[in-house]
């Protein structure tokens, strides 16, 4: 339990440049679960030569006694 710790729900953002659209051509067309299972398709998503940015944001911190 978390018993009176602090927790927070998080919003994740990533946020990517179009041109990043080239060099995932080779993934076109696959499902998202496919996607998921694809470590090759995460590779080339970090290491494609765009700008990435990923924003965290702290919606609302709760007491563990209300998570």
């Amino acid at each position: 339990t978390l018993k009176g710790r602090l927790c927070g729900s998080l919003a994740i953002g990533v946020y990517l440049d179009p041109q990043i659209v080239g060099h995932l051509q080779p993934w076109k067309g696959k499902t998202g679960k496919e996607l998921a299972e694809n470590d090759d398709f995460f590779e080339a998503l970090i290491s494609a030569p765009v700008e990435k940015v990923l924003r965290i944001v702290v919606i609302k911190e709760i007491k563990g006694s209300q998570y």
